[in-house]
């Protein structure tokens, strides 16, 4: 399978696939080590920072506790909202909860919760699209096809409707909580002044033209201004997708594109 193929697998099945790569993949530049990165984004929100746990945010910053993981019962729920500005019509919701010791599995009905538990910081009041909720109770109603809609009518304030979809395992926590204490490490200020930058290079399969890309979120250094599509030296910190938190990566200096390179394509590790 290519690294690039691993980009439409699901978290498992993803996992699995990098293990097999590895062995035919050179390794990406570890913490400490100097590389060559180009910017990806100067994210503005904390909640934009994205990640492959974000679905899980909420629920690490509401204190859910990995023995309840370990126990099968952290999940997330989905559900629907209309609204005519959005595309198709309609915003969707991702709730996580904890299900009551003993709940089956698979929950074939819906579930009740209160929300807000926990939600990103800078979205508070914007509308966030990702919640933990506290379970309430399964509804009567059998999951359909179709998310339900969130907020049924005559529901009490901050009640949700949600169909469960995954029961998360400890691994998958286990980066959330990583992922999270990675991005806390910006404050409200690095990011109101745009001073968060995500940098990225690519580490190529050998034999192959396909890569895999390797991440990091670094501090803009003072006097310095960056775009999109800007090559730097990095100091290599802790990567994103992964268990560790610490060191951030650090941006040394600008760094001269290498030549023949398109401009759409990642800059190379290294």
């Amino acid at each position: 399978m290519s690294p690039r193929a691993l980009r439409f697998l699901p978290l498992p099945a993803l996992a699995v696939s990098a293990l097999v790569l590895l062995s035919g993949c050179q390794a990406g530049p570890s913490a400490g080590s100097v590389t060559q990165a180009q910017v990806i984004s100067l994210p503005a929100l904390r909640s934009s920072l994205g990640g492959g746990s974000r679905d899980l945010h909420a629920a690490v910053r509401a204190g859910v506790q990995r023995d309840d993981v370990a126990a099968g019962r952290l999940v997330r729920g989905d559900c629907v909202e209309p609204d005519a500005e959005a595309y198709g019509g309609r915003v969707s919701f991702t709730v996580t909860t904890v299900l009551p010791p003993g709940t089956p599995w698979p929950v074939t009905s819906l579930v009740d919760v209160v929300t807000p538990a926990g939600v990103t910081p800078d979205a508070v009041g914007a509308r966030p699209t990702r919640q933990h909720g506290r379970f309430v109770a399964l509804a009567p109603e059998a999951a359909g096809s179709q998310p339900p809609r969130c907020h049924p009518p005559g529901a009490a304030p901050g009640a949700m409707r949600v169909a469960i979809a995954v029961r998360y395992q400890t691994w998958q926590f286990d980066f959330a909580q990583a992922e999270v204490q990675r991005h806390d490490q910006f404050s409200d200020a690095d990011f109101a002044s745009r001073a968060v930058v995500e940098l990225g290079c690519r580490v190529e399969a050998m034999g192959d033209r396909n890569f895999m890309q390797q991440r990091w979120f670094a501090r803009m250094p003072p006097g310095m201004a960056l775009a999109a599509g800007d090559t730097v030296r990095l100091r290599a910190g802790a990567a994103e997708d992964s268990k560790d938190v610490a060191p951030l990566a650090e941006i040394l200096g600008p760094a001269p594109r290498p030549a023949g390179l398109g401009t759409t394509t990642r800059v190379p590790c290294g």
